[in-house]
């Protein structure tokens, strides 16, 4: 079972379920509030061609999307530009902008400009951010992976288990050092790291470049080269939920407070053998149910002084689009419900 490539039809599936999802924050900014406005024309992953002079940008099948691609760049500056005449037209600034995933871009809007937006021929939907929230270990033999006949085995055993696969891992961060998610063997401080083989660089993704340094983004407790060839990628948004709401205990970084976020990276991806710690430590050693695959980290949720604190849903949607525009192949978003 190799983990696939997302599609569009995926990236869409993973956007439709955010922007419904409930838990709306009911904040207001003084007399504006923050609105995802979603285009009618295609986003990158999607288009297919039609515009003059544009070629088509859609990845073929189980290909990555090549942000910088001559065609790629050409039609994200068409949508972007498009995006800037629309806002002009009502008298609003941007906050993201999105193109990848989705095309549309957030921004502050009066309920004016909300409905003048809304009435724009080319305008597919208006829906005000909506506040999400966070919902919640040794799985992988209840999940039929291990043994003779198990998943692991058709691919090739636990030594390639998620091999080459980069997971997108939308929530509260990941938490610094820790061993499940190190790139090679561990065998201080009492624990079993990864011994099948250190991850080495993988040449054909692009998040693990040296000269793409918005990759991995410094912060409150993090630096640099706190990425490494397993936690390929670390970066966060903050534009909604808005860094003067962010508890003084949080992290403004990639680094996680609350803990959610490297639970659900290390049950996606997290190294085999690493040996379980405080309430799950009856457990022994642990694993990921991908254990061979690589973690790309984007930090959309955050702490408030008081309250639940929670996920913005125009921060969500921002990482989202980027994810999909740094070529992982997999989105994990294990963040609130979903209303239909």
């Amino acid at each position: 079972m190799r983990l696939r490539s997302l599609s569009a039809f995926g990236a869409f599936a993973v956007l439709a379920a955010l922007m419904l999802s409930v838990s709306a924050s009911g904040a207001s900014r003084a007399e504006k509030d923050l609105y995802i406005v979603r285009m009618l024309e295609k986003p990158v992953i999607a288009y297919e061609g039609g515009t003059a002079g544009i070629p088509a940008t859609k990845p073929r099948r189980g290909k990555r999307i090549d942000d910088e691609d001559p065609d790629v760049l050409r039609y994200e500056a068409y949508l972007k530009a498009k995006h800037d005449a629309l806002a002009e037209r009502v008298g609003a600034d941007t906050v993201y902008d999105y193109s990848f995933a989705v095309n549309g871009f957030a921004a502050e809007l009066t309920t004016g400009q909300a409905e003048a937006l809304r009435r724009d021929a080319a305008v597919a939907a208006v829906e005000k951010e909506r506040m999400l929230q966070v919902d919640t270990s040794n799985t992988p033999s209840f999940m039929g992976l291990t043994g003779a006949t198990g998943a692991w085995s058709k691919v090739g055993g636990i030594d390639k288990a998620g091999e080459d696969v980069v997971i997108g891992i939308v929530d509260t961060g990941i938490t610094v050092h820790h061993p499940s998610f190190q790139d090679q063997a561990i065998k201080k401080n009492g624990f079993k790291g990864e011994d099948r083989g250190v991850f080495k660089p993988y040449k054909k993704l692009r998040l693990w470049d040296k000269e793409r340094k918005d990759r991995c983004q410094v912060g409150e407790g993090w630096q640099r080269s706190d990425c490494n060839r397993k936690l390929v990628g670390a970066q966060y948004f903050y534009e909604g939920f808005g860094l003067e709401n962010i508890a003084e205990r949080d992290f403004v970084s990639p680094r996680d407070w609350n803990g959610h976020g490297s639970h659900t990276a290390s049950t996606a991806a997290g190294n085999s053998g690493i040996r379980a710690t405080g309430d799950a430590a009856a457990l022994g050693t642990i694993s990921g149910m991908a254990p061979r695959a690589r973690i790309a980290a984007y930090k959309v949720c955050w702490e408030e002084e008081v309250g639940d604190g929670g996920c913005s849903s125009i921060d969500s949607v921002a990482a989202i689009d980027k994810a999909v525009e740094d070529g992982v192949d997999v989105i994990n978003f294990s963040i609130s419900g979903t209303r239909t």
